[in-house]
């Protein structure tokens, strides 16, 4: 198993087996918390790809590998990291963003019924929206053409019975019968008839058009609704987690559980104390270092040179 270990974290196994106990054990340590997150994403990438986004069996088999394996190389930077603080801070920054987009999309699957259920909701809401920017374009067309075909109704209602009157004698005429008078009413009649229609036939026009178009609006956004991404099934996990206190806890136990089992590499790379060995190792890189710092200075003092002033150049000019 140790082997196994030091194969993942790089570690020369050769020399890692003369270490002390406890710098195995700490080996050991590290090699099993790193598996932690890259389980958690290659499980968490299969599902996703699998159970969300609707990828065939090797297709979700290959993002699980490709997001394990990425894991895999980010969390051993962290562990190896060394003390630099700029480097060490943005690789603990780098860990911090995949622990979150980590717990995210872990919830992801584990609410996913849930969040189903609330992209039916969506999907309803889209429509509803839909089918509203039609009713708002349309009705104040319809409801001008109706007060037109309204007065255009008045207007023949008025002509008929004027014209009724005359045939019957009880216009100011008198006259009665089909006479000039009637003829002149009955043409009155007859434009008026025609204006009613072509009003009536532009409404009855304009109706069908609307409800053609609601009708294609429910269906084009019934159809085009795509449950599948990201961006809107994470915004339908919130607002699920926002609706009441207890999908909102039950949101944070989870969310805190898989952040937690995903910073781990982090928490302990921050906490755990250096093991005996990896103490003698770096006190080792120092005294080396000191050695090569003394080197150099007394070969400054031999020939003479000033390092803070031109080094390079110096050097140059000795040579030549």
């Amino acid at each position: 198993m140790l082997r196994f270990f030091c194969f993942l974290l790089g570690k020369n196994y050769q020399v890692v087996s003369n270490y002390r106990q406890s710098s195995k054990d700490k080996i050991t340590l590290f090699g099993s918390i790193l598996l932690i997150p890259v389980m958690l994403w290659g499980l968490n990438g299969f599902l996703m790809s699998k159970e969300i986004f609707g990828m065939g069996l090797w297709g979700s088999i290959g993002t699980a590998f490709v997001l394990s394996f990425l894991i895999y190389l980010i969390e051993r930077s962290i562990i190896l990291s060394t003390i630099n603080k700029m480097i060490s801070r943005l690789r603990i920054l780098i860990g911090t963003i995949v622990a979150i987009l980590g717990s995210l999309t872990m919830d992801e699957v584990i609410f996913k019924n849930d969040i189903d259920n609330m992209m039916q909701k969506f999907r309803v809401e889209g429509v509803d929206t839909e089918v509203k920017k039609v009713n708002d374009f349309y009705q104040n067309k319809i409801d001008s053409i109706s007060n037109v075909v309204e007065q255009k109704s008045k207007l023949k209602d008025k002509a008929y019975t004027d014209y009724q009157k005359e045939l019957e004698g009880e216009a100011n005429s008198g006259i009665g019968g089909d006479g000039p008078l009637a003829k002149k009413k009955k043409e009155l009649l007859d434009n008026a008839q025609r204006d009613y229609d072509l009003e009536r036939n532009q409404l009855k026009d304009l109706q069908d058009e609307y409800r053609d178009n609601r009708k294609f609006a429910k269906k084009d956004t019934r159809d085009n609704f795509n449950d599948k991404g990201l961006l809107i099934r994470m915004k339908a996990m919130f607002r699920l987690i926002f609706s009441d206190w207890v999908s909102f806890g039950v949101f944070i136990l989870y969310f805190t559980l898989v952040f937690i089992m995903e910073m781990l590499v982090i928490i302990m790379k921050k906490f755990t104390p250096e093991s005996c060995d990896e103490e003698l190792e770096r006190l080792g890189d120092l005294l080396l270092i000191a050695q090569r710092q003394k080197l150099l200075k007394s070969r400054v003092e031999v020939y003479g040179l000033d390092i803070k002033n031109n080094f390079q150049e110096q050097i140059k000019n000795k040579i030549e």
